[in-house]
C-alpha cells in the first residue's frame, strides 16, 4: 500500500492541499468511524480522488476544503454502510489491551498529573465523543461535526451531505437534542 506521502509527491497543489487540511480530516474520519487504521484508509481514498479528479477540485481553499469533506464523508458513510452490523467496542478492546499489560499500567500510574496524562484525557474525551456519535444516524452525526468542530456554515452543511437546508437543519438538531438526552 503506498503511503499519502507518495501519492502527493507527484502534485505540488495536492500536497499543499493536504498539509492544510489533512490532520483537520482525518479527526473529522477518526471521529465518525472511530477506528484510527479506517479513517486512515479514508484519508488516503480521499486524496486518491483528488488526485484523480483534480479538475473537478474548486480553486479556492475553501472550496476544497468542503470538497475533500464531502468526498471523504460520502466515503465514510459507505463504510459505516457496509459494516453496520459490526458493534464497535473499541473502548473494551482498549481496556482489555491495557490492563493486561503490567508495563502500561505502571507509566499510566506515573503519569498522573503530568502533562502528558491532561494530553490522554483530551484523546479519551475525543473516544467519548466518537462512540457517541457512532450512535447517531451517519447524516446526524457528520452534520454535528461538519458545523460545531469544523465550522461549516448550514448551507456548506447541506451542500456537503447532498441535503436541503432543512434536512442538514434537522440532522442537526436532532443530533443535538441526541446527545442532551445522555
Amino acid at each position: 500500500r503506498l503511503g499519502i506521502g507518495k501519492w502527493m509527491d507527484a502534485n505540488s497543489k495536492l500536497d499543499a492541499l493536504y498539509q492544510s487540511v489533512g490532520s483537520e480530516l482525518k479527526a473529522y474520519l477518526c471521529r465518525l468511524v472511530i477506528r484510527p487504521n479506517i479513517a486512515e484508509e479514508l484519508l488516503q481514498t480521499t486524496f486518491l480522488r483528488a488526485l484523480e479528479h483534480q479538475e473537478a477540485i474548486p480553486e479556492d481553499l475553501n472550496g476544497q476544503r468542503a470538497w475533500l469533506f464531502k468526498v471523504a464523508s460520502n466515503l465514510a458513510f459507505d463504510t459505516l454502510r457496509r459494516h453496520s452490523t459490526k458493534r464497535e467496542i473499541i473502548m473494551f478492546d482498549l481496556r482489555e489491551q491495557a490492563e493486561s499489560n503490567p508495563d502500561f499500567v505502571a507509566q499510566s500510574e506515573a503519569m498522573i498529573g503530568t502533562p502528558e496524562t491532561k494530553a490522554i484525557a483530551r484523546e479519551h474525551l475525543a473516544a467519548c465523543f466518537a462512540c457517541t456519535l457512532h450512535n447517531l444516524h451517519e447524516q446526524q452525526a457528520a452534520a454535528l461535526l461538519l458545523k460545531e468542530v469544523h465550522g461549516f456554515s448550514l448551507d456548506e452543511l447541506a451542500e456537503l451531505l447532498d441535503a436541503t437546508p432543512g434536512q442538514a437543519k434537522n440532522w442537526l438538531q436532532e443530533a443535538r437534542a441526541f446527545g442532551l438526552g445522555q
